[in-house]
């Protein structure tokens, strides 16, 4: 029982690691801040990281809602946010994933474009909604938020720090990570597709 809780919480970490890749959104987040003085930089992180959180939690824990007020099926959820993870996943190991914002003012880059829909674009939102009406009982979705708060507790860390993690790692090893797990984020999004055309023709 516990290993299965244990193989449960490692899986969940992984594809939430995968998804909102913290490596990746730190090499963003540094190369558009670049012209911010530090202190502007950590407000901007502060607020990014406050953003990121309440909107993932916010669509977790309300995500079926969503579905039945639009009055959508899960598999057909799953079929649409299957496909646009997979577009996205195919970005991020293209490397095409990093452009350039135009931001001179904290406001104007951590909400929009940067926390919402850089970090939490179309494809987590979906795949969180997705989540959220899998989840069964409330220690899994407990594991779900414990999950996905060391995941942002992460983004935090490499956003807070992300001169100092860019000279210790190189901006070369952090994309190389990024696209790794990239990889893993276009297999979530196959199976994502799969599980909703199987279960669509199983009906």
């Amino acid at each position: 029982m516990i290993m299965e809780e244990v193989k449960f919480f490692i899986s969940t970490f992984i594809q939430m690691f995968a998804l909102l890749s913290p490596f990746g959104v730190a090499v963003f987040f540094l190369a558009n801040t670049s012209n911010f003085d530090p202190t502007a930089r950590r407000q901007t992180a502060k607020l990014a990281i406050l953003t990121i959180t309440v909107a993932t939690f916010l669509v977790f824990l309300v995500g079926n809602m969503f579905l039945e007020l639009f009055g959508i099926t899960l598999d057909a959820f799953r079929i649409g946010t299957g496909t646009i993870m997979m577009l996205n996943s195919i970005s991020i190991v293209r490397g095409t994933k990093f452009y350039e914002v135009n931001a001179s003012t904290p406001a104007d880059f951590a909400i929009v474009p940067y926390a919402i829909p850089f970090v939490v674009g179309p494809g987590i939102i979906g795949y969180l909604i997705v989540l959220s009406v899998q989840t069964v009982g409330t220690y899994e979705s407990f594991v779900v938020l414990l999950a996905l708060s060391i995941v942002i507790g992460t983004i935090a860390l490499l956003l807070l720090n992300s001169d100092a993690f860019m000279r210790m790692m190189g901006k070369r090893v952090m994309a190389v990570i990024d696209r790794l797990f990239g990889l893993i984020y276009c297999c979530m999004a196959a199976q994502v597709i799969f599980d909703g055309i199987r279960n669509y023709f199983i009906k």
